[in-house]
Protein backbone atom coordinates (compact mmCIF):
# COMPACT_ATOMS: atom_id res chain seq x y z
CA UNK A 1 0.00 0.00 0.00
CA UNK A 2 1.26 3.53 -0.74
CA UNK A 3 2.17 5.81 1.67
CA UNK A 4 -0.38 8.50 2.59
CA UNK A 5 -0.30 12.49 2.60
CA UNK A 6 -2.49 14.63 4.22
CA UNK A 7 -2.32 18.42 2.88
CA UNK A 8 -2.69 21.52 5.32
CA UNK A 9 -3.26 24.66 3.04
CA UNK A 10 -5.60 27.06 3.05
CA UNK A 11 -5.25 28.32 -1.06
CA UNK A 12 -7.35 26.27 -2.70
CA UNK A 13 -5.63 26.48 -5.60
CA UNK A 14 -2.03 25.15 -4.17
CA UNK A 15 -4.36 22.86 -2.66
CA UNK A 16 -5.74 21.10 -6.14
CA UNK A 17 -1.95 21.11 -7.44
CA UNK A 18 -1.21 19.50 -4.60
CA UNK A 19 -3.57 16.66 -5.06
CA UNK A 20 -2.89 15.99 -8.50
CA UNK A 21 1.06 15.77 -8.20
CA UNK A 22 0.44 13.40 -5.31
CA UNK A 23 -1.51 11.18 -7.06
CA UNK A 24 0.59 11.27 -10.17
CA UNK A 25 3.74 10.10 -8.05
CA UNK A 26 1.98 7.34 -7.07
CA UNK A 27 0.92 8.27 -3.00
CA UNK A 28 -2.89 8.12 -1.60
CA UNK A 29 -4.11 11.46 -0.87
CA UNK A 30 -5.91 11.17 2.65
CA UNK A 31 -7.39 14.25 2.97
CA UNK A 32 -6.75 18.54 2.89
CA UNK A 33 -7.89 21.02 6.21
CA UNK A 34 -7.73 24.71 5.84
CA UNK A 35 -7.18 25.44 9.37
CA UNK A 36 -5.27 23.66 12.16
CA UNK A 37 -8.20 22.64 14.43
CA UNK A 38 -9.58 20.50 11.43
CA UNK A 39 -6.78 19.43 10.38
CA UNK A 40 -5.24 18.02 13.55
CA UNK A 41 -9.22 16.25 13.99
CA UNK A 42 -8.78 14.46 10.28
CA UNK A 43 -5.28 13.72 11.16
CA UNK A 44 -5.86 12.12 13.95
CA UNK A 45 -8.91 10.05 11.70
CA UNK A 46 -7.14 9.48 8.64
CA UNK A 47 -3.46 8.56 10.14
CA UNK A 48 -1.24 9.76 7.41
CA UNK A 49 2.48 9.37 7.25
CA UNK A 50 2.95 12.46 5.93
CA UNK A 51 2.16 15.76 6.54
CA UNK A 52 2.49 18.99 3.98
CA UNK A 53 1.54 21.64 6.62
CA UNK A 54 1.10 25.31 5.45
CA UNK A 55 2.81 27.89 8.18
CA UNK A 56 0.86 30.61 7.51
CA UNK A 57 -2.89 29.61 8.53
CA UNK A 58 -6.13 31.59 9.69
CA UNK A 59 -7.39 30.72 13.35
CA UNK A 60 -6.09 30.27 16.72
CA UNK A 61 -3.42 28.14 15.67
CA UNK A 62 -1.09 28.46 12.75
CA UNK A 63 0.94 25.79 11.07
CA UNK A 64 3.99 25.34 13.59
CA UNK A 65 1.62 24.89 16.39
CA UNK A 66 -0.21 22.65 14.46
CA UNK A 67 2.92 21.03 13.75
CA UNK A 68 4.24 20.93 17.75
CA UNK A 69 1.15 19.55 18.49
CA UNK A 70 1.36 16.71 15.96
CA UNK A 71 5.18 15.79 17.39
CA UNK A 72 3.70 15.67 20.60
CA UNK A 73 0.97 13.43 20.14
CA UNK A 74 2.25 11.33 17.35
CA UNK A 75 5.09 10.33 15.09
CA UNK A 76 3.74 11.43 12.02
CA UNK A 77 6.19 13.60 9.79
CA UNK A 78 5.41 17.01 8.61
CA UNK A 79 7.49 19.15 5.85
CA UNK A 80 6.16 22.75 5.67
CA UNK A 81 4.66 24.86 2.62
CA UNK A 82 6.03 28.07 3.02
CA UNK A 83 6.32 31.40 0.64
CA UNK A 84 7.88 33.06 3.90
CA UNK A 85 11.60 32.37 5.05
CA UNK A 86 11.80 35.30 8.22
CA UNK A 87 14.47 34.04 10.54
CA UNK A 88 12.12 34.41 13.54
CA UNK A 89 9.57 32.01 11.52
CA UNK A 90 12.08 29.28 10.52
CA UNK A 91 13.28 30.08 14.25
CA UNK A 92 9.97 28.73 15.37
CA UNK A 93 9.41 26.37 13.31
CA UNK A 94 13.01 24.67 13.63
CA UNK A 95 11.68 23.58 17.18
CA UNK A 96 8.85 21.04 16.03
CA UNK A 97 11.81 19.18 14.48
CA UNK A 98 10.50 19.03 10.87
CA UNK A 99 11.34 16.63 8.40
CA UNK A 100 11.67 18.77 5.25
CA UNK A 101 10.50 23.26 4.20
CA UNK A 102 9.25 23.48 0.42
CA UNK A 103 9.06 26.85 -0.70
CA UNK A 104 5.99 27.99 -2.83
CA UNK A 105 5.99 28.37 -5.25
CA UNK A 106 7.32 24.93 -6.04
CA UNK A 107 7.76 22.41 -8.74
CA UNK A 108 6.40 18.96 -8.90
CA UNK A 109 10.20 17.61 -9.20
CA UNK A 110 10.95 19.78 -5.84
CA UNK A 111 7.62 18.35 -4.45
CA UNK A 112 8.52 14.92 -4.62
CA UNK A 113 12.22 15.26 -3.53
CA UNK A 114 10.62 16.74 -0.64
CA UNK A 115 8.11 13.68 0.34
CA UNK A 116 10.32 11.42 -0.71
CA UNK A 117 13.29 12.39 1.63
CA UNK A 118 10.67 13.34 4.23
CA UNK A 119 9.29 10.00 4.37
CA UNK A 120 12.84 8.34 4.20
CA UNK A 121 13.50 9.92 7.43
CA UNK A 122 10.12 9.05 9.03
CA UNK A 123 10.93 5.28 8.28
CA UNK A 124 14.88 5.96 9.80
CA UNK A 125 12.70 7.44 12.97
CA UNK A 126 10.69 4.68 12.92
CA UNK A 127 13.50 1.85 12.98
CA UNK A 128 15.49 3.70 15.69
CA UNK A 129 12.03 3.61 17.86
CA UNK A 130 12.21 -0.24 17.36
CA UNK A 131 15.51 0.09 18.38
CA UNK A 132 14.94 1.86 21.46
CA UNK A 133 12.02 -0.41 22.42
CA UNK A 134 14.17 -3.38 22.00
CA UNK A 135 16.48 -1.60 24.22
CA UNK A 136 14.54 -0.66 27.03
CA UNK A 137 12.88 -4.39 26.74
CA UNK A 138 16.14 -5.86 27.62
CA UNK A 139 16.84 -3.61 30.84
CA UNK A 140 13.33 -4.56 32.29
CA UNK A 141 14.14 -8.12 31.75
CA UNK A 142 17.79 -7.61 33.09
CA UNK A 143 16.17 -6.32 36.46
CA UNK A 144 13.11 -8.98 36.01
CA UNK A 145 16.12 -11.55 36.39
CA UNK A 146 17.97 -10.16 39.18
CA UNK A 147 14.56 -9.36 41.29
CA UNK A 148 10.97 -10.01 40.08
CA UNK A 149 9.79 -8.08 43.11
CA UNK A 150 11.95 -5.24 41.41
CA UNK A 151 10.58 -6.17 37.94
CA UNK A 152 7.10 -5.93 39.55
CA UNK A 153 7.16 -2.50 41.17
CA UNK A 154 8.62 -0.80 37.74
CA UNK A 155 5.82 -2.38 36.33
CA UNK A 156 3.36 -0.92 38.46
CA UNK A 157 5.47 2.56 38.78
CA UNK A 158 4.94 3.26 35.18
CA UNK A 159 1.23 2.41 34.76
CA UNK A 160 0.80 4.97 37.55
CA UNK A 161 3.54 7.42 36.99
CA UNK A 162 1.34 7.67 33.23
CA UNK A 163 -1.81 8.44 34.64
CA UNK A 164 -0.41 10.38 37.10
CA UNK A 165 1.13 12.78 34.30
CA UNK A 166 -1.80 12.57 32.36
CA UNK A 167 -3.77 13.89 35.02
CA UNK A 168 -1.89 16.63 35.66
CA UNK A 169 -2.09 17.38 31.81
CA UNK A 170 0.87 17.24 31.06
CA UNK A 171 2.15 17.29 26.94
CA UNK A 172 2.10 13.49 25.48
CA UNK A 173 5.72 13.30 24.74
CA UNK A 174 6.46 14.11 28.64
CA UNK A 175 3.68 11.68 29.60
CA UNK A 176 5.75 8.98 27.95
CA UNK A 177 9.24 10.02 29.10
CA UNK A 178 7.88 10.00 32.81
CA UNK A 179 6.37 6.44 31.73
CA UNK A 180 9.41 5.08 30.65
CA UNK A 181 11.66 6.55 33.62
CA UNK A 182 9.31 4.97 36.24
CA UNK A 183 9.76 1.81 34.05
CA UNK A 184 13.18 1.78 34.26
CA UNK A 185 13.94 3.28 37.91
CA UNK A 186 15.03 0.39 39.06
CA UNK A 187 17.88 -0.65 36.88
CA UNK A 188 20.47 0.33 39.40
CA UNK A 189 19.43 -2.52 41.28
CA UNK A 190 21.44 -5.02 39.57
CA UNK A 191 24.29 -4.00 41.04
CA UNK A 192 22.75 -4.90 44.43
CA UNK A 193 22.69 -8.75 45.78
CA UNK A 194 19.15 -9.70 46.07
CA UNK A 195 20.05 -10.19 50.11
CA UNK A 196 20.65 -6.59 50.61
CA UNK A 197 17.63 -5.70 49.07
CA UNK A 198 15.69 -8.10 51.20
CA UNK A 199 17.35 -6.56 54.58
CA UNK A 200 15.46 -3.95 56.49
CA UNK A 201 16.23 -2.01 58.36
CA UNK A 202 19.32 -0.58 56.51
CA UNK A 203 22.26 1.14 58.57
CA UNK A 204 25.60 2.44 58.60
CA UNK A 205 27.53 1.15 55.52
CA UNK A 206 24.90 -1.28 53.82
CA UNK A 207 22.47 1.63 53.45
CA UNK A 208 25.13 3.68 52.15
CA UNK A 209 25.91 1.32 49.44
CA UNK A 210 22.13 0.55 48.55
CA UNK A 211 21.44 4.49 48.38
CA UNK A 212 23.85 4.26 45.11
CA UNK A 213 21.18 2.41 43.13
CA UNK A 214 20.28 5.91 41.67
CA UNK A 215 23.43 6.91 40.69
CA UNK A 216 24.21 3.36 39.20
CA UNK A 217 21.27 3.66 37.08
CA UNK A 218 22.23 7.05 36.04
CA UNK A 219 25.68 5.53 34.87
CA UNK A 220 23.95 2.98 32.59
CA UNK A 221 21.43 4.95 31.26
CA UNK A 222 23.34 8.03 30.54
CA UNK A 223 24.76 7.84 26.97
CA UNK A 224 21.09 6.49 25.61
CA UNK A 225 20.23 9.05 23.21
CA UNK A 226 16.39 9.40 24.85
CA UNK A 227 14.02 12.16 23.68
CA UNK A 228 14.02 13.38 27.26
CA UNK A 229 15.92 13.53 30.51
CA UNK A 230 15.12 9.99 31.28
CA UNK A 231 18.59 9.06 32.91
CA UNK A 232 18.42 12.27 35.30
CA UNK A 233 15.02 11.60 36.20
CA UNK A 234 15.79 7.98 37.40
CA UNK A 235 18.72 9.92 39.01
CA UNK A 236 16.15 12.20 41.11
CA UNK A 237 13.63 9.94 41.79
CA UNK A 238 14.76 9.39 45.41
CA UNK A 239 15.09 13.03 46.21
CA UNK A 240 12.61 14.48 48.23
CA UNK A 241 11.06 18.08 48.12
CA UNK A 242 12.72 19.04 51.74
CA UNK A 243 15.73 17.62 50.81
CA UNK A 244 15.98 14.64 53.04
CA UNK A 245 16.16 12.36 50.23
CA UNK A 246 19.32 10.65 48.10
CA UNK A 247 21.35 10.14 46.51
CA UNK A 248 22.55 14.37 46.17
CA UNK A 249 19.92 15.79 48.48
CA UNK A 250 18.54 18.00 46.17
CA UNK A 251 15.29 20.07 46.97
CA UNK A 252 12.02 21.68 45.75
CA UNK A 253 13.07 22.93 42.36
CA UNK A 254 16.37 21.49 41.88
CA UNK A 255 14.04 17.95 41.19
CA UNK A 256 12.64 17.82 37.68
CA UNK A 257 8.76 17.94 37.43
CA UNK A 258 8.67 14.68 35.31
CA UNK A 259 11.25 13.21 38.47
CA UNK A 260 8.63 14.16 40.96
CA UNK A 261 5.86 12.27 39.51
CA UNK A 262 8.20 9.12 39.34
CA UNK A 263 9.14 9.40 43.17
CA UNK A 264 5.50 9.22 43.80
CA UNK A 265 4.62 6.85 41.43
CA UNK A 266 7.60 4.69 42.76
CA UNK A 267 6.55 4.98 46.08
CA UNK A 268 3.04 3.86 45.99
CA UNK A 269 3.88 1.21 43.71
CA UNK A 270 6.50 -0.05 46.89
CA UNK A 271 3.99 0.64 49.15
CA UNK A 272 1.40 -1.93 47.33
CA UNK A 273 4.47 -4.03 46.96
CA UNK A 274 3.91 -7.66 48.60
CA UNK A 275 6.95 -6.14 50.94
CA UNK A 276 5.35 -2.52 51.27
CA UNK A 277 2.31 -2.26 53.64
CA UNK A 278 1.04 -4.86 55.84
CA UNK A 279 -1.02 -7.97 55.20
CA UNK A 280 -4.52 -6.90 55.21
CA UNK A 281 -3.80 -2.63 54.40
CA UNK A 282 -6.04 -1.38 51.29
CA UNK A 283 -4.89 1.47 48.76
CA UNK A 284 -6.61 3.99 50.62
CA UNK A 285 -4.01 3.08 53.61
CA UNK A 286 -1.36 3.13 51.38
CA UNK A 287 -2.42 6.76 50.01
CA UNK A 288 -3.06 7.61 53.30
CA UNK A 289 0.68 7.19 54.46
CA UNK A 290 1.32 8.74 51.08
CA UNK A 291 -0.54 11.89 51.50
CA UNK A 292 0.93 12.30 54.93
CA UNK A 293 4.37 13.45 53.09
CA UNK A 294 2.75 15.60 50.89
CA UNK A 295 4.32 18.95 50.37
CA UNK A 296 7.45 17.80 52.38
CA UNK A 297 8.90 14.66 50.99
CA UNK A 298 6.60 14.23 48.00
CA UNK A 299 5.49 17.05 45.43
CA UNK A 300 1.71 18.09 46.13
CA UNK A 301 0.48 18.22 42.85
CA UNK A 302 2.22 14.91 42.54
CA UNK A 303 0.78 13.69 45.60
CA UNK A 304 -3.15 15.00 44.26
CA UNK A 305 -2.97 13.49 40.74
CA UNK A 306 -2.16 9.79 42.47
CA UNK A 307 -4.98 10.19 44.83
CA UNK A 308 -7.40 11.17 41.96
CA UNK A 309 -6.42 8.60 39.73
CA UNK A 310 -6.70 5.79 42.32
CA UNK A 311 -9.65 6.73 43.44
CA UNK A 312 -11.58 7.33 40.05
CA UNK A 313 -14.44 4.53 39.93
CA UNK A 314 -13.00 1.43 39.62
CA UNK A 315 -9.21 1.63 40.70
CA UNK A 316 -7.40 -1.05 41.98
Amino acid sequence: MSEKIFVVEDDALTVKQLQQHIEEMGYQFAGKADNAEVALEQIRLTQPDLVLMDIRLEGAMDGIDAAAKLRADSTVAVIYLTAYAEDDLLARAKLTEPFGYLLKPFTQKELKASIEMGLYKSAMEHKQQRIFDAVVHTITELVKLHDPLINGIQARAAELAEAIAAELQLPAQEVKGIRLAAMLHGIGMVAISVDLLRRTPLQGAAKDYFQTHPEIAWRLLKDIEFPCPIAEMVYQHQERMDGSGYPRGLAGEAILPGARVVAVACAMATLLSPHGIEAGDSVADALKELEASKGTLFDANAVDACARVLRKKGST
